[in-house]
Order: structure tokens, then sequence, then C-alpha cells
């Protein structure tokens, strides 16, 4: 804002119409408002912040009371203010709430405030009205300025012996100043919502933190090394597992193998055994086929003896009958008779043994035919032998079969039940894991808030030191204030006093400008030297150095807290689940 017309009417100490111009300055140019006291220089900055804000630069008096006491009873009383904002270019005049003289007739009357504001036309000419309420007026101007008349005074305006209120201010206050001025209402409004995430990420933390405590409670752990190293033997004794049902796999395999081995050597074993009874029923025939050889092994000699007898005989006869042909002819023909009786005994004999010669035929054939049955015997005698020994190393291995499968089957019952068991854990083995991720990570970002917490427990307790510290020095500069003050206050009554001494009635005031003298200024007591003032002052600025080294290490202490008060946040933000 850029004042350049300034119109004060029966304001202050001007009891007529005053009109500053600042658009004959040169551009840029610092000027300096100097006069005597009581000469108006306050009253120029009244005007200002009046025209404005309907309120004076130093918040002190009231508008009421700038009516000038020396303007004429029916001069009304009116600020007016011109000045540039950007390129736009405002008009304001305000009235103040005064008592004046009855335009008709005798007596007073009661005034009410009245204000204005106005935009200059882009024609350059005409004013366009935006405004024509008090309120109104100051809003607008607010808006357009972007200042309160307080943070206006303190900022803008400096008014005398206020400048120490900017610094004195507290830290809130200067806040808002200092947002208004820098226009960091974006980044207040940021700091707002990332105070408001972290204050939903530290709920989220808390409820992690308590989601966590409750996994690791139905895990049946306290800590997450726990946790871990109970994952890690899970999963260890899953591998062992694991392998151990391969290997009784592969065992119970090996056993069904042996198994149908076994019985197929078993179905031999049966074999062999139908083989050893039949040779068992033939070994008990063996007798009676040998007694059956013998008797056709005789009946054979006694066919070959026959016709070797009858042949003798007929020889003998022959020989007799030649050597006794004629001797003993009737005793040879005699004897020829009763052998021949004899032979014909024999034959018949002979021919009634016919059928036990066939039979015995018979048998040798029979016998004959049983040879090939015997050699197939005698073979199926030696594959019973070896057999025999198959089945007895059979049975051992069967024996072992059997006892490696029933080993293997308890050891299957046992593993199955084992997997069984571990079964729900290994489905949530993946789970588990995540889990266990989640609340290591989770785990680092507690230790993370504990140190941050930590820390912004110092920062706090220094921040604490250092707000002792700097009400100290507040107080101990109020006091060396008051107390200069004081000591000008009473110097300044007392110079009054002396210039008081000086009037005479007839004569102007070199401070108003009146001629009547009803009240001079009077001063009772010691007048407060120079190097008593000086002291003072020497003491108030040395308080005031010690009170701006306590706001700046307690501003710094602030900060430090505040920062580790964000860090605080942002690890309990890491705390909060993501949605």
């Amino acid at each position: 804002m850029k004042p350049l017309k300034l119109s004060l009417q029966a304001f202050g100490p001007f009891a007529t119409r005053e009109e500053v111009d600042f658009t004959r300055l040169p551009p840029g140019a610092l000027f300096l408002i100097a006069g005597p006291t009581g000469a108006g220089k306050t009253s120029i900055l009244d005007g200002i912040t009046y025209a404005l804000y309907g309120d004076t630069s130093g918040g002190e008096r009231s508008a009421r009371e700038m009516r000038s006491h020396h303007a004429d009873a029916a001069l009304q009383t009116e600020v007016e203010l011109e000045f540039a904002l950007g390129a736009q270019r405002y008009r304001v005049r305000r009235v103040p709430e005064q008592t004046r003289a009855a335009q008709r007739g005798g007596g007073v009357v009661n005034a009410p405030a009245k204000a204005e504001l106005f935009r200059l036309d882009a024609n350059g000419v005409d004013w366009v009205p935006l405004a024509q309420r008090t309120t109104e007026v100051t809003a607008l101007v607010e808006d357009l300025l972007g200042f309160k008349a307080d943070q206006f005074r303190q900022v803008v305006l400096l008014p005398q012996g206020q400048f120490r209120k900017l610094l004195a201010a507290s830290s809130a206050e200067r806040e808002k100043i200092l947002e208004t001025l820098f226009g960091t209402a974006t980044y207040k409004r940021l700091q707002d919502a990332l105070k408001a995430e972290a204050a939903a990420l530290r709920e989220r933390g808390e409820k992690a933190a308590l989601q966590r405590q409750t996994l690791l409670g139905q895990a049946g752990v306290d800590t997450m090394d726990a946790l871990v190293a109970r994952r890690d033997a899970l999963q260890g004794q899953l591998v062992t597992l694991g392998d151990a049902e391969q290997q009784a796999r592969a065992e119970d395999t090996a056993a069904r193998a042996a198994l149908q081995h076994g019985q197929a050597v078993e179905a031999q074993f049966a074999e062999a055994a139908a083989a050893a009874a039949a040779l068992q029923a033939l070994e008990a025939g063996k007798a009676e086929l040998d007694a059956q050889r013998l008797r056709l092994e005789q009946a054979r000699r006694a066919l070959q003896v026959l016709p070797a007898d009858a042949a003798l005989a007929s020889a003998r006869r022959s020989a007799d009958e030649a050597r006794q042909r004629e001797t003993q002819a009737a005793r040879d023909a005699a004897e020829a008779v009763h052998r021949l009786g004899q032979a014909e005994t024999a034959l018949q004999a002979e021919t009634a043994r016919a059928p036990e010669r066939e039979a015995a035929q018979r048998e040798l054939l029979r016998l004959e035919g049983l040879a090939e049955a015997v050699a197939r015997l005698a073979q199926a005698e030696a594959e019973a032998a070896r057999s025999e020994a198959a089945r007895i190393a059979a049975d051992k291995a069967l024996a072992a079969a059997t006892a490696t499968q029933q080993t293997l089957a308890t050891r299957r019952t046992t593993l199955a039940a084992r997997i069984e068991a571990l079964q729900p854990l290994a489905g949530n083995c993946a789970a588990l894991e995540l889990r266990l991720q989640q609340a290591e990570q989770r785990a680092r970002a507690l230790a993370a808030l504990a140190a941050a917490r930590k820390q912004l427990g110092g920062r706090e307790a220094e921040e604490t030191k250092a707000r002792t510290r700097h009400h100290a020095a507040q107080r101990a500069a109020g006091e060396a204030r008051a107390k200069a003050a004081a000591l000008d206050a009473g110097w300044r009554q007392a110079q009054a006093a002396i210039l008081a001494a000086h009037l005479h009635d007839g004569e102007a005031c070199p401070v108003c400008g009146s001629a009547a003298h009803p009240s001079p200024a009077r001063h009772e007591g010691e007048l407060p030297t120079e190097q008593t003032l000086q002291a003072a002052a020497e003491l108030a600025r040395e308080a005031e150095t010690a009170l701006d080294a306590a706001r700046q290490a307690l501003n710094a202490a602030e900060l430090a807290r505040a920062t580790a008060a964000a860090e605080v946040a942002t690890r309990a933000a890491e705390l909060q689940p993501v949605e």
C-alpha cells in the first residue's frame, strides 16, 4: 500500500482542513516527518490508520477523542485517504462519531460514524463505490491490505514507542503477523493437513502396535526375536519332516517291492512243497517198484532157461536112444515117455504162468514209462533243494522286510500325524512370514519412535528451561522499561512544567498554539537528571538485549522441539497400517 493524498479536517491538532500530498515526493524516496512537540506528526499516522481501519495508530485513543478541540463547532471531523495498491487506486473517507452543532436551530447533535470506499475507474476519472458502511469498509480494507489494524500498526506503521511490541509479542502473535506478512497461509494449511495426517498415522501406528502385540500373543511369543527363532525352528522342523517323509515314502516303496518279491518266493515255496509231496509219494512207491523190478528180472531169466532145458532134454533123449537104441529100446521108450510126461507137466506149469509174465511185462513197460518221471523227479529234487535254499533266504529277507515294513509303517504313522499337526502351520507359513516382516519393520519403527520421543523429551525440557529464562528476562526487561518509562515520564512532566513556567497569558503556546493556559503543567519533587535517565535507559537496553537473547534461545528451543515433534509424528506415521 502506498499513500497518495491525505486530508485531515478538524482532526487532532488540525482545527481546519489540512492536506498532505505524498505524490510530490520523488519516487522511492525516504522522507522524514519532523516538527516540534504537538505539531501533529503522530496525527498524520493516526489519520492514515483511522481512514483505513477506523482506529488510531497507537490504539490508545478512540476515534471520538481525535476531534480537534480548536475546530469550529459546526465543522465536521473527517479523514480522507487516497492510496495505491498495485495498479489500482482507492479512496477511503471516514467520519467518526462526534457531537457537533445542529444545522438548524440551536443545540448540538450526535452524528454517527460513517465510512465510504471507492476505486478509481479504468477511465481515470470516475470513482466507483465499493462499500458505504463502516464494518464493510473495514472488512474490505483488511482483505485488500491483508492486515488487521493491530497487525498494520505492528508491521507497517510501527508508531512511537510501539516497535518493541512486535519484538515483545508472543510467539503466537508474531506467528500470525508473519503469516500475514509473508503470505504463509498456504503453508499453514499444509502444516495443519500434515498434522492431521500425522495424528491419523499415529492412531494407525497405535492400532498396528496393538495388532502386533495380538499377533505375538497368538504366536505364543513376547518379542520379535522369539518369533523369528520360532519361525526358523518351525522351518527347520518342516524341512526335516519333509526329508523324513520322502525317506519314509522311499522305504515304503522298497518295502512294498520286497513284499511282492517275498510273495513271489512264497508261491515258489508252495510249488516246491507240492513237488516235495509228489517226491515223497514217489519215494513211498519205490520199494514196491524195486520188488517188481526183481520179479521182472527173475521172469526174464526164467524165460531164457526154458528153451535151453528143452534142448538139453531132447539131446539127452537122442543120445540115450542112440546108445541104448538097441539094448534098452523099451527102457528108453519108457524113459522118454516119462520125461515127456514131465515136460508136459512143466509146459503146463509154464503155460499156467503166462498171465504172470504178461503182468510182469506190463509192469516193466510201466516202470520204463516211469523212468522219465524219475528223471524229472531228480530235477525236481535238485530244484527243490535250490528252492529250499532260496526259501530260507527269502524267509530271512521276508522277516527283515516285515520288520522294516512294521518300523516304516509305525514311522509313517508318526510322520503322518506330525505332518497333519504341522500342516496348519505350513499353510500359514507365508502369512506368518509376511507378518514377521511387518513386525520387524514395525519393531524398527518403534525403536526409531522411542528414540524420537526421547529426543522430544529432551527438547521439551530445553524449551521449558528456555521459556523460564525468557519469562525471567521479560520480567527484568519489563521492570527496567517501567523504571525507565517512569523516569522518562517524570522528566517529561518536569519539562512540561519548565515549559509551562514560561507561558504568559495572551501568548501562543509553542506546543498547541493556544493563547489560553487554563491548567499549566506542574512538577513536584526532585527533577531526574540526564545521567539518571541515561543509566536507566542503558539498563533497559541491557535488559532488552538479554530479553532478545532469551527470546532467540526460546525460538531455537521451540524450533528444535517442533522439529523433534515432527520427527515423532513421522515415526508414528510409519506405524500406521496401510489401508
